[in-house]
């Protein structure tokens, strides 16, 4: 099976097993990075 690299922000390289797993752990980095910015922008209200 071949592997797919995934370039992260430190210039490291993620493997992944398929297209898939790479499409999923880039859904999740930035749906936690969605979250982050709406948790911060909830203590700047507070």
């Amino acid at each position: 099976m071949k592997k797919y690299a995934d370039r992260t922000e430190n210039l490291q390289y993620q493997k992944y097993e398929t297209v898939n797993d790479m499409l999923k752990a880039r859904f999740l980095k930035a749906y936690n990075y969605e979250r982050a910015l709406k948790e911060e922008k909830e203590h700047a209200l507070n």
